[in-house]
């Protein structure tokens, strides 16, 4: 992750991206939407990714789009929650949690929304190859809120008869997904996991010199999610939600827009979406 000052890194804690046709549009109330990313991943790195986007949805809407600036998934559900965020980017589980505490309504999953996956990792000169052999190790988990780094990773280790707490060292939590990488990279963990599309991001971007390896990766889940309050006008509601279905993979100018965003094309999202991760989250209360 950068060493780069929050500062700098998020340059006066947020990017304000104006809108160059607000004048053809209705008004429709809010004239600013405040956005909120779920910071899973290297901060400077995913706000630079996801400038082209905001610039994109503030064309279509006509409204200024603020990217809020969010250190951890905790964050990003009480800023929501206290109304400083009009639309965020959540994982499956603070989804779930804003959903439940303040009213946050789906708006579109990416298009690969179903199919996430969680990857187990350890440093490539480990010469162990099964999750069983880390026994008594430290095991990394992303944040406690992640749903791959964490919720979805300990269901299946419970699936596959591997309690945590029993097989491995007290678990350490890293707060992202990279974080999780460094930690393993460092040797202060000799197996982690994090989103399997993020790691086979790394292992593309790095090549040999990545330095870890795959053990062994999960089964699909539904994950990510863009949502809105329940303040949100309904006419303003639907005019984001048809900015994100209008991207087309086909136009070079939306699929240049939507590669920072991990997707090739958008889906409405359903409350139905989300019913095994809900399953999930009340069987770790009941535990």
């Amino acid at each position: 992750m950068s060493a780069k000052p929050r500062g700098i890194l998020l340059a006066a804690l947020c990017v304000v991206l104006l809108s160059s046709c607000s004048a053809e549009l209705p008004p429709l109330q809010l004239q600013t939407i405040r956005v909120g990313l779920l910071p899973d991943q290297d901060l400077e790195s995913q706000r630079l990714r996801y400038v082209p986007f905001l610039e994109y949805l503030a064309q279509q809407t006509g409204h200024e789009i603020v990217m809020a600036s969010v250190s951890n998934y905790g964050e990003l559900v009480e800023q929501f929650g206290r109304g400083e965020i009009d639309m965020a980017l959540f994982g499956g589980y603070t989804y779930l949690l804003a959903r439940e505490r303040f009213g946050a309504r789906p708006l579109v999953l990416r298009d690969n929304g179903h199919r996430y996956r969680s990857s187990f990792i350890a440093r490539s000169d480990d010469l162990r190859v099964s999750i069983e052999e880390f026994a008594g190790e430290t095991l990394v988990f992303g944040s406690r809120l992640s749903t791959s780094g964490h919720m979805m990773p300990r269901y299946f280790l419970s699936s596959w008869g591997i309690d945590p707490e029993q097989v491995f060292a007290e678990p350490q939590y890293s707060g992202s997904h990279t974080a999780t990488i460094e930690r393993v990279l460092a040797g202060q963990g000799a197996i982690g996991v994090g989103n399997a599309a993020i790691i086979n991001e790394y292992l593309d971007q790095q090549g040999a010199a990545a330095g870890i390896k795959i053990i062994r990766q999960t089964p699909a889940y539904t994950d990510y999610v863009w949502a809105v309050g329940a303040g949100m006008p309904a006419p303003l509601e639907l005019a984001i939600r048809d900015a994100f279905l209008a991207l087309s993979p086909v136009e070079p100018r939306h699929a240049a827009i939507m590669a920072g965003t991990y997707a090739e094309g958008f889906l409405p999202a359903l409350r139905a979406d989300f019913a095994q991760l809900e399953a999930v989250m009340s069987g770790m209360r009941d535990d």
